[in-house]
């Protein structure tokens, strides 16, 4: 077969066996060269017919080469999979914003959050932007495709009841402990875990003072279903401001930096 270039030249390349085949191929690389020449972003018409799997494959390995992480590039191929089988999507040309918005409908009959399915249409999306950077498509067939609204649930903050403390109690076995100086000081779990001897200060009227090592927090509202062992305040100055009243109450001594 042979076709013209932009600038005149006759370019003859081998044809196909099938006659009609060869002779739709040259019009076609010759339009494509044009495009080329006049800077318009020509697509490849043969991707269009291509295996959709194989387009999503590509996508996967362009993603682990931009250095994305494997958990992600794995989630973004598996949901496209389930999309294109979901929508009937077999080639590129099947992509519709209509088979799109259908699956959307589907997932949310399923049970899915409409964050989980805007996640799914945004994994879409992207792959077809994908493939509009790659010469695949030439515009983004699901840019109309809008978003399926999404209101965040507001939790309201607040305290454990005593009745739900003893449930909690009953269940923590050997954590019982940790549970109960959790409940008493109002400590996070990250916070329990970072806490040292030289952050408390035992006497004081049979008290023991946490002192906080961080900026102070608001607490959620609602009554208390604890008292509270302590109050939280400045750390003491000086070892022995620390270390006096744990030895009156028995407390061995330890190193202001260990744990307990």
């Amino acid at each position: 077969m042979k076709y013209s270039l932009p600038d005149g030249t006759v370019r003859r390349e081998k044809g196909f066996h099938d006659k009609l085949a060869t002779e739709q191929e040259a019009p076609r690389r010759e339009r494509e060269a044009q495009q080329a020449a006049a800077g318009v972003l020509a697509v490849d018409s043969r991707q269009l017919s291509a295996p959709l799997f194989e387009h999503i494959a590509a996508h996967a390995e362009d993603l682990e080469r931009a250095g994305r992480a494997a958990r992600h590039y794995g989630l973004v191929k598996t949901r496209l999979e389930n999309t294109a089988a979901g929508c009937g999507w077999e080639t590129l040309r099947h992509i519709t914003p209509d088979t799109m918005s259908r699956y959307l409908a589907t997932l949310k009959r399923d049970g899915l959050s409409a964050k989980t399915q805007n996640e799914y249409l945004a994994a879409a999306k992207a792959f077809c932007n994908w493939c509009v950077t790659s010469r695949r498509l030439a515009g983004n067939p699901l840019a109309s495709v809008s978003k399926v609204e999404h209101v965040e649930p507001v939790y309201r903050r607040r305290a454990l009841t005593v009745e739900e403390a003893r449930r909690l109690l009953d269940v923590a076995g050997p954590r019982r402990l940790v549970c109960l100086l959790a409940l008493y000081s109002g400590l996070r779990r990250s916070e329990l875990r970072q806490l040292q001897w030289a952050d408390l200060r035992i006497g004081l009227a049979d008290k023991t003072r946490i002192s906080p090592s961080g900026p102070p927090r608001r607490r959620p509202a609602g009554p208390t279903p604890f008292p509270v062992a302590g109050r939280r305040g400045r750390r003491p100055a000086g070892r022995q401001a620390r270390r006096r009243p744990a030895r009156r109450q028995g407390v061995p001594g330890r190193a202001k930096d260990a744990p307990i």
